[in-house]
């Protein structure tokens, strides 16, 4: 079983306000440099479920499926833990990736409240964003993009997440996945004709 270096998120959320707007789907995918797991996608029934048509008309869902065949906050952070623990030790806490993705732990941290369980007993303070990485490339001239969105990424980096699956937490989730594998395989790519940074460092003191 491969240990993830990354814990890939995405969610499709009622809203922008995770004190005010419901989650509805959330989704997880472990990534490490050799492999990309299957991903785990949860439809969530809030007790009293908060959206706005904005949001509803972007993420498709059908709210009364969410009804029907969401679960309930406990259910689900039981779920996404034992995810969790398949690829990342008990002794360790997840990182957690996304693209934008203080906005997807917004939503998460909102499940665990709502559970009544403890977010920093599996999960890290540290995250990795991939927008920020876009703005880097964008910024060190390294990559030619438009702008930092995540559909700007997908085309540039040619990953191609499935029509059906865009704009769906599973779907974007193996997208964001994708992505990091081609980032990182931009920088090993792009190092060789660098210098190394301690040779930078020590000739610009």
């Amino acid at each position: 079983m491969m240990q993830a270096e990354l814990i890939v998120i995405d969610s499709e959320t009622g809203g922008l306000d995770p004190d005010r707007d419901s989650l509805l789907s959330i989704s997880l995918v472990a990534w490490s440099r050799h492999a990309i797991s299957e991903g785990i996608e949860l439809l969530i029934g809030e007790q009293v479920i908060e959206t706005k048509a904005e949001s509803m008309a972007i993420n498709r869902l059908d709210l009364g499926k969410i009804r029907s065949e969401g679960i309930e906050p406990s259910d689900a952070v039981e779920r996404l833990e034992h995810f969790v623990r398949t690829f990342v030790p008990a002794s360790e806490r997840a990182v957690l990736a996304g693209h934008n993705v203080s906005f997807d732990i917004g939503f998460l941290k909102r499940l665990y409240r709502l559970a009544g369980r403890d977010y920093s007993r599996v999960f890290s303070h540290r995250s990795f964003d991939t927008a920020s990485v876009l703005r880097f490339l964008r910024l060190s001239q390294l990559a030619d993009l438009p702008d930092d969105s995540s559909d700007a990424a997908f085309a540039y980096f040619k990953v191609l997440p499935p029509a059906e699956l865009r704009h769906s937490a599973l779907g974007d989730a193996m997208a964001t996945a994708m992505l990091i594998t081609r980032l990182v395989e931009l920088g090993v790519a792009v190092a060789p004709h660098k210098y190394a940074v301690s040779e930078r460092l020590a000739k610009n003191p």
